[in-house]
């Protein structure tokens, strides 16, 4: 029996799509990594009250001092979210 993945097609994937099905979906991208911005503009998106914005970022400065996750993961990298 021949192996399925040795004979599938080789696919283009940069080639244009040319069966006419479209769907456009909103994206929206944000620069990596996560700070105080990001977490407004996610709040913003969201159209979240004040009092869950204050929230959010009440938990992101308790985030950004991770004393018990640092002590077990020395090379965690915050940057990388």
């Amino acid at each position: 029996m021949e192996n399925k993945a040795a004979s599938a097609k080789s696919v283009d994937l940069k080639q244009e799509y040319k069966y006419g099905f479209v769907t456009d979906i909103e994206a929206d991208e944000v620069p990596r990594g996560l700070n105080e911005d990001i977490v407004r503009l996610i709040s913003k998106k969201k159209n979240e009250p004040t009092w869950m914005l204050d929230f959010r970022l009440k938990a992101y400065k308790h985030w950004l001092n991770p004393v018990f996750i640092m002590s077990v993961f020395t090379t965690l990298t915050l940057d990388d979210v």
